[in-house]
C-alpha cells in the first residue's frame, strides 16, 4: 500500500544532532557545514580535539574525571564523563522533538557516553535515533561496541549501524585513507539527512512528524538511504542507491516493515519517473509493508537535481540478541553502490 499525505500544519519541529566523541564530532561538523537545517551539538572528553570542531554547540564533558584529556579506550570513563556533565547536556537537548545521536563505537567516549545520553533522552520522552559506526576488526574493540549497542537498544527508538570493515570490500586499496573514511562519513551523513528531510519542510504532498514518530517508534534496526538523479537518465542509478546500501549493516530494504519516502526535484520530474521511483522501491519492500511519500509537485528552487530520493524504514522491535545477530550477519549488497571514481575497487 502506498499512501500520499497532504499537510496543512506549518509547525516547525526542533531537530538536534549530537556527535559524541571524535568520530561523531567529525561527522556532525560536516552536517553543520552543509547547513541541513538542524541544531548541531558536539560532545567530547578531549578538549583539544573539540576545539578543532565547528558546530552550534561544543561541550567538553567530564572535565573533572578526564581533565580534558579524553577517555582513551575506557568506556567506563566515557560513561562517568557523561554523567558528570549530564545537566549541561540536558540543557541543550531537553526541548528537542527529534534527537539524532552520531558516534563511532569501540573507544571510550562514543561507547561510554552515548548510552548515558540515550537513557536520559528516553526518560525525557525525546524521540531518539542513533547512527553509529563499528570499529575495524583489527582494533579488537567489537565487544566494546556491541556492549554499547546492547545498552542503547533499551533506550533508542531505532538505530542504524555502519560497519567500517565493509570499506575494504568497496574501495580500492590504492585510494587514500581520507577518501575511504570520507565515504563512511558520507553514508552516515546521508542517513541523518534522510531522517531530517522527512519533517524539515512542508511540501505539496507531505509525510509529517507523526508519521516519522510512528515509524521509528516500532524499534529495531533502521534503514536509511539517499539517491540523487542529476538528470533524467540517472533515475535508475538513484533508485539503486536507495535500495542497496552496503555500509548499513544488519538490515536490507527487504527487512523493513514500513517506509517513508521523500522526493524532491527541480520541478522537471515527470509523472512517468515519479511512478517508476515508487514502483521500483515498492518491489524491494515486503509485500504488506506500508509506504507513505512526500513530494514537491512544483519543484524546489533550492534543488538543482532532477530528483532526490530519501527513504527511511525500520525492522520493528527485536530482542537485543536478534539485533546483535543481525549486525554480525553482515547482510550486504553493494550492487551499483555509488562510490567516487578512483575510490571504487575495480572488479577483476
Amino acid at each position: 500500500m502506498i499512501t500520499a499525505y497532504k499537510k496543512n500544519d506549518m509547525t516547525s519541529f526542533k531537530i538536534k544532532v549530537v556527535g559524541v566523541g571524535g568520530a561523531g564530532g567529525n561527522i556532525v561538523q560536516k552536517i553543520y557545514l552543509s547547513g541541513l537545517g538542524c541544531e548541531t551539538i558536539i560532545l567530547n572528553t578531549d578538549s583539544q580535539a573539540i576545539s578543532r570542531h565547528r558546530a552550534h554547540h561544543l561541550i567538553t564533558i567530564g572535565k573533572t574525571v578526564t581533565r580534558g584529556g579524553g577517555a582513551g579506550a575506557d568506556p567506563d570513563l566515557g560513561k562517568k564523563a557523561a554523567e558528570e556533565s549530564i545537566h549541561e547536556i540536558l540543557l541543550k537537548i531537553q526541548n528537542a522533538d527529534l534527537l539524532i545521536l552520531v558516534a563511532g563505537l569501540g573507544n571510550g567516549t562514543g561507547s561510554g557516553a552515548s548510552p548515558v545520553i540515550a537513557k536520559y533522552a528516553r526518560e525525557k520522552n525525546i524521540l531518539t535515533v542513533g547512527v553509529f559506526t563499528l570499529p575495524f576488526e583489527a582494533e579488537g574493540k567489537k565487544d566494546v561496541a556491541f556492549k554499547a549497542i546492547a545498552e542503547m537498544e533499551k533506550y533508542l527508538n531505532t538505530m542504524g549501524i555502519i560497519d567500517n570493515n565493509v570499506i575494504s570490500e568497496l574501495v580500492s586499496m590504492e585510494s587514500s585513507v581520507k577518501d575511504a573514511f570520507d565515504l563512511v562519513d558520507r553514508v552516515v551523513k546521508n542517513c541523518v539527512e534522510s531522517i531530517i528531510s522527512i519533517v524539515q519542510e512542508t511540501s505539496d504532498v507531505n509525510v509529517d512528524f507523526n508519521d516519522l514518530k510512528s515509524l521509528i517508534s516500532r524499534g529495531g534496526l533502521g534503514y536509511f538511504a539517499k539517491g540523487i538523479a542529476e538528470k533524467p537518465e540517472d533515475v535508475d542509478k538513484a533508485i539503486e542507491s536507495v535500495v542497496f546500501n552496503p555500509l548499513l549493516t544488519g538490515v536490507t530494504i527487504s527487512d523493513v516493515k514500513g517506509a517513508l519516502i521523500n522526493i524532491k526535484s527541480n520541478g522537471e520530474l515527470t509523472m512517468n519517473h515519479f511512478r517508476e521511483i515508487l514502483d521500483k522501491i515498492r518491489a524491494h519492500l515486503p509485500e504488506k509493508a506500508p509506504i507513505k511519500y512526500g513530494l514537491q509537485k512544483e519543484g524546489d528552487h533550492r534543488v538543482d537535481s532532477y530528483a532526490e530520493i530519501y527513504l527511511i524504514g525500520t525492522t520493528g522491535k527485536r530482542t537485543t540478541d536478534e539485533v546483535i545477530d543481525k549486525i554480525t550477519s553482515k547482510q550486504t549488497n553493494w550492487k551499483n553502490f555509488e562510490i567516487p571514481p578512483g575510490v571504487r575497487k575495480h572488479k577483476k
